[in-house]
């Protein structure tokens, strides 16, 4: 795929493969890697009470820019956390005086939370900046907004503009440029004006700039800065002001340039990192500390080579590192400077060097991270490629000028290594910004101009796999032949697996969102499924519905001959009705929800099955051919998503609860279209159930184990998706949740009646666990009603929480007095305060004064007598009136 754009035309989404890299660098063009961009803006102090009228520090708000042909450029407001960032209405720049060259970077300061102004540089020098008022006119969409005003430094190769103060009247910000070192800027708001002038860089043998660049220095306004652009106007030969000379040499040659406000980091071509106090006000930058990159990695030179490299053979004066970025680290003063480190042949690693500063500006080495990345490493692309680094400094993404991102996992203030995720999509930049809740993401800018967050893109590329139709897809063979569609969905599994397994092991799943990381995990889930349904289809399809195929019963394939629909007629019509009669079986087996469109179906027709008009003219033996095989395709399924969890937890990739497995949304084991498909397969059966009874008695015992086996599938189900609904969902769908637990008491007191009427002790005992396990209180209740064991009542009200309330209520709903009164005396208290919360009530003051009696309660019990003749005289008013 090309890369390159030109007049703001995008390039197609690239992925990145290893036989592609080689063309897409040799496509890049200098247009092609600064049409778009994104940034954080810059604003004052969050607590409003800066120690400097100046000081700034990064805002909250992100920002993306883009080039509309060769003369505007749009900038607009998002916002990265939002489920779709939508965009603020554009603000429209007109840069056609100053459009020679690719843009190397755009800095926006904001004031009372809007854009305040605008910077933009371009590698050919120029510097455009628009204030507030042209801004707001650029916004309104009606004509561009010229510039407020547009300098030319007179470097031939900035690399790099940074924000370093602003007040409503004056803005100063820091170049750095590759030709000729580093320089300062200032906007003067009043004036609608800018100068800009580089510093003599010093006497510094280490610090020669390229072959064929340009030392010289010099700005071509000189009526604002005054003393500050003529004392820097000597020449590049290193001589200067002796008042305002520096103490260390300054550098010829800036790759990349950060501010850890209020200092300027700088690094240059030889790989020192400098810390200077830089301000546009005339005087000399202070150079508060320095450190040589080079001097950081000499001593580990063996650490870095790769395998089987003798230490001895390594050549230290072949050693060279040499910067491509540099970014500030939020909370705190620190920046981090990406490297490539070459020793000739022997030594080619990328590296994150984590630098800290003092209160005082000195520098000193936190930590050096190998990010090891084989393309990282091997590209010779340098300039344009950009870092991101997490607030919480546990991430990093690196973008190339190509377009390509690698994403870094680690904690940057101790790991040693760090392996990457390479990202499929074209990236215009990335940038990191706080969730609402303050966990660190990434937002990209990608090709068309779309903002997505780290989050989106991984769940997208889980999407890829999940969706990926069939590369064969010739239709079935002979019986017993390979099926193009299983091969299909068996190696989805696995590469899905792969991908799950390399999000966790490099760290990225414990740094999107819950719910996202539990979506991607769970995608795979959603592959088992399918690829068990299509097993059970081709087993069916290909044995013809004989004797045991797919473990059915030979009165499946009869009793559904019989009616001229075999077994895989009616799977066939199930997937054709759940894909909707839309793009054949590859389109559905390619569909990430298709299962659970299978169970919907499943689910409409057994409540059919079970609603018929003409159910009780079916043969019971197609009747049981039907059941068994609905029921047999969803349990099988089910037991096929099992397995596959718990060969995930083998691997150590955590599903378990409390991991992001189960942290939000459903698995699909606990998804509502399962919980609905049994249910309805569980209703199914007790209905034919009650049929059987007379028409096949025979066949009755084995239909009450297979219903407890249904219900003991749909209680688990159920359970577990009420656990994993949010209380507040919950509440607000407070009718349908509760219906759940009607369900249950249902399905399972019909199971309780079918015991007792086959005498089946054995599903009794099932039943009295599963309620007990499952809150089915209203079948406890009848399991001890029917027998009329008390002490097995009392048991339960003992170890079964809430179970006594409920009980309490059945007893007087069924106005056993006896039975309530006579109750232990360890359920008195409980009883009296049920009574008491229900005093509205004239058989509950009735018995709570008897129960107060009984206890020899006497004031208690009088003062309950007489609240209820009050109420009785008064109600005798009441008649009285009426």
């Amino acid at each position: 795929g090309r890369c390159a754009a030109r007049r703001g035309r995008l390039p197609r989404d690239v992925r990145v493969k290893e036989e592609t890299i080689v063309a897409m660098e040799s496509s890049m063009s200098e247009a092609s890697m600064s049409d778009a961009g994104v940034l954080r803006g810059v604003a004052y102090h969050a607590n409003g009470h800066p120690r400097h009228d100046h000081d700034l520090v990064a805002s909250d708000s992100t920002y993306w820019w883009s080039k509309q042909g060769s003369d505007l450029v749009e900038v607009r407001r998002f916002d990265p956390a939002a489920e779709n960032a939508s965009s603020a209405p554009p603000i429209t720049l007109d840069v056609k005086y100053g459009a020679e060259g690719a843009v190397v970077g755009v800095e926006i300061v904001e004031r009372d939370g809007v854009p305040d102004l605008v910077v933009l540089a371009t590698t050919k020098g120029r510097v455009l900046v628009w204030g507030r008022p042209d801004l707001e006119r650029g916004a309104t969409g009606a004509t561009p907004s010229h510039p407020s005003a547009c300098v030319e430094s007179g470097a031939t190769d900035l690399a790099s503009v940074r924000i370093i103060s602003s007040t409503r009247t004056r803005t100063e910000f820091v170049l750095g440029s590759r030709s000729i070192g580093l320089g300062a800027a200032a906007y003067d708001a009043g004036e609608r004006s800018a100068v800009c002038s580089f510093f003599p860089p010093g006497d510094d043998q280490g610090d020669s700039p390229a072959p064929g660049q340009d030392r010289g220095s010099g700005s071509l306004l000189q009526n604002v800065l005054g003393s500050f652009a003529n004392r820097f106007q000597q020449g590049g030969d290193g001589s200067a002001d002796s008042r305002g000379a520096p103490a260390s040499p300054l550098p010829r040659s800036v790759f990349a340039v950060a501010v850890a406000y209020p200092f300027t980091i700088a690094a240059d071509a030889s790989g020192r990192v400098r810390c200077l106090s830089v301000r546009a006000d005339g005087s000399a930058p202070e150079l508060r500390g320095h450190l040589s990159l080079c001097d950081a990695v000499a001593s580990e030179l063996a650490e870095w080579a790769g395998k089987g490299q003798s230490h001895h053979s390594l050549d230290p004066s072949r050693l060279r590192v040499t910067p491509l970025d540099c970014v500030a680290i939020a909370g705190g003063p620190r920046a981090a400077v990406l490297a490539l480190v070459d020793c000739g042949d022997q030594v080619r690693r990328a590296a994150l060097f984590v630098l800290s500063v003092s209160r005082r500006g000195e520098l000193s080495l936190e930590n050096r991270v190998l990010l090891n990345d084989a393309w990282l490493a091997s590209s010779a692309i340098d300039r344009g490629t950009k870092i991101a680094v997490a607030a919480d400094a546990s991430s990093l993404v690196v973008r190339l000028a190509d377009g390509r991102a690698c994403c870094f996992a680690c904690d940057l203030g101790s790991a040693g290594e760090c392996a990457g995720i390479q990202l499929d999509r074209f990236a215009w930049g990335c940038v990191s910004f706080a969730h609402p809740g303050g966990d660190p993401g990434f937002a990209f800018l990608l090709n068309g101009l779309q903002t997505r967050t780290l989050a989106q893109i991984l769940l997208d590329a889980c999407h890829n796999i999940v969706e990926a139709l069939p590369k064969d897809k010739a239709a079935f063979g002979e019986p017993g032949g390979a099926d193009p569609i299983s091969a299909q969905l068996k190696s989805k599994l696995e590469q899905h697996f792969q991908f799950a397994s390399l999000l966790h092991r490099t760290g990225w799943l414990d740094l999107v969102d819950m719910a996202t990381a539990g979506r991607i995990v769970r995608a795979g889930e959603h592959i088992a499924a399918l690829q068990c349904i299509r097993g059970k289809e081709v087993l069916l399809r290909d044995q013809g519905g004989a004797s045991g195929a797919g473990g059915l019963s030979h009165d499946l394939a009869s009793a559904s001959s019989r009616r001229g629909s075999g077994a895989p007629d009616l799977l066939r019509s199930l997937l054709a009705e759940a894909s909707g009669g839309h793009g054949g079986a590859e389109a559905f087996y390619s569909r990430p929800l298709a299962s659970l469109s299978f169970l919907d179906v499943v689910s409409r027709r057994a409540e059919s099955l079970a609603g018929g008009v003409n159910q009780a003219a079916q043969d019971v033996q197609q009747q049981s051919a039907v059941l068994d095989s609905l029921s047999r395709v969803v349990t099988e399924t089910l037991s096929a998503v099992e397995s596959w969890v718990r060969a995930v937890d083998s691997s150590l990739i955590p599903v378990a609860k409390g991991a992001f497995g189960h942290q939000e949304g459903y698995a699909w084991s606990s998804h509502p279209s399962l919980c609905d498909c049994l249910l309805s397969l569980s209703r199914l059966c007790v209905c034919y159930h009650r049929q059987w009874k007379r028409r096949a008695p025979a066949l009755v015992p084995r239909l009450s184990i297979q219903l407890h086996s249904l219900i003991t599938q749909f209680l688990h189900v159920r359970d577990a998706m009420v656990e994993a609904t949010p209380k507040e969902k919950r509440d607000a769908d407070a009718k349908r949740f509760a219906a759940y637990g009607e369900a249950g008491e249902e399905v399972l007191g019909a199971l309780l009646s079918a015991s007792y009427e086959e005498s089946n002790h054995m599903i009794q005992d099932a039943v009295a666990e599963l309620a007990e396990v499952h809150d089915c209180h209203g079948v406890l209740y009848d399991l001890c009603d029917k027998t009329g064991d008390s002490r097995r009542l009392h048991q339960y009200m003992r170890m079964v929480d809430p179970f006594a309330p409920y009980a309490f209520g059945r007893l007087i709903e069924a106005n056993r007095v006896r039975d309530l009164m006579e109750l232990p005396d360890e359920f008195s208290a409980r009883l009296r305060g049920y009574l008491e919360q229900r005093l509205g009530s004239g058989a509950h003051e009735e018995l709570l004064w008897m129960l107060l009696a009984r206890g020899g309660e006497w004031s208690d019990c009088a003062g309950v007598l007489a609240g209820m003749a009050a109420r009785a005289g008064e109600g005798a008013e009441d008649r009285e009136r009426h």
